[in-house]
């Protein structure tokens, strides 16, 4: 095995690589703040990360920003807490029959605060990597085997040649053992892959891809947030000004929290998570029978919720949603979930 990385399509190749330490997973802001992460080894690398409800990210180069550190640990190679797809609480025990993920009829649970461990433990606009997300730092990132602190796992580094550490943490499989700790690495997403199984990365000393796993099991969380856009509000262009009046805006943070439903109806709402800072004034919810709803409903927007309920439908019928919602910091539109309406 040659040493130095090499990144892959479909399975990758990885090699041994020094010892590095990394500094705390925490920081004092629970706003967003840029700084400098530093990386030693005889010489420092700086590292430009991002702090969020007191929780430190770097930014990849990919559509969201990574956490430092899994749910439940204090620093990068703690292996921290494990949890059944769908739950938000570690147990002693992960079967099938104690799942809550295998009852749930969610395409994806990323930011709801109700099944997303990240959202629900770390708050603000934390939540767990979508499968999409999954894709994009296997494939567009650069994986490499090493040990940090006596811990076994990969060090990913992204195109703008900032990384995270991923421990191999292992996980619960039927039962109450944890297995294959330091060999593999086995990390949630959101997505539901079919009614039982759920998106997972998955890693070990030789590969890392995408993979899947049955929503029973106790798996690591590393969560993820958004890349923040912001939006001024001073139109002055003068580079020396530095006023403080200025305020800055960010593209609504929103994502699916519940649906209830009759034979003809669905009351259907999404959860804002940066409410103060994006400033939503407007939200539809588009609805349909395919994958690619077209057909729109004006939402109310009260507090943190976007709501519409939608009637004229078919009983027993899997509708498609999604929503659109407008703030001072522009536009966002979330991926789709499916509702059924009663029988």
């Amino acid at each position: 095995m040659g040493m130095g990385a090499i990144r892959y399509v479909g399975a990758l190749i990885v090699s041994l690589a020094l010892v590095f330490t990394l500094a705390s997973c925490s920081g004092g802001d629970d706003d967003i703040v840029i700084g400098d992460y530093i990386i030693t080894n005889n010489t420092e690398v700086s590292i430009t990360i991002g702090y969020h409800k007191a929780h430190s990210y770097v930014d990849l180069g990919l559509s969201a920003n990574w956490a430092t550190c899994n749910v439940g640990a204090n620093s990068p190679e703690e292996y921290g807490n494990y949890y059944a797809w769908g739950e938000t609480e570690t147990k002693d025990s992960y079967t099938i029959s104690n799942s809550v993920g295998r009852k749930i009829d969610l395409d994806d649970i990323s930011g709801n605060a109700i099944y997303d461990a990240a959202t629900s433990n770390w708050g603000g606009s934390w939540r767990m990597p979508t499968e999409y997300e999954i894709e994009e730092i296997i494939y567009e990132c650069t994986w490499t085997w090493m040990k940090q602190n006596d811990v076994w796992g990969y060090r990913v580094t992204g195109t703008n040649g900032n990384y995270i550490f991923l421990p191999a943490a292992g996980g619960y499989f039927y039962g109450d053992e944890l297995g294959d700790i330091g060999e593999y690495g086995y990390y949630w997403g959101s997505t539901g892959r079919n009614t039982y199984g759920a998106y997972r990365i998955t890693f070990c000393d030789n590969y890392a891809s995408v993979g899947s796993s049955d929503r029973a099991n106790g798996l690591t969380v590393r969560p993820v947030i958004t890349s923040t856009s912001y939006v001024s509000n001073n139109s002055d262009d003068e580079e020396d000004d530095t006023s403080s009046d200025d305020t800055y805006y960010e593209k609504p943070d929103i994502g699916f929290y519940d649906f209830t439903a009759t034979t003809t109806t669905l009351k259907v709402q999404y959860k804002i998570y940066n409410k103060d800072e994006a400033k939503v004034s407007s939200a539809k919810i588009y609805y349909g029978t395919s994958s690619n709803p077209s057909t729109s409903k004006t939402a109310t927007v009260s507090g943190t919720l976007i709501t519409a309920t939608i009637s004229g439908l078919k009983s027993g019928t899997t509708y498609y949603v999604k929503c659109s919602a407008t703030g001072k910091g522009g536009t966002t539109t979330t991926s789709t979930t499916k509702c059924i309406t009663n029988y």
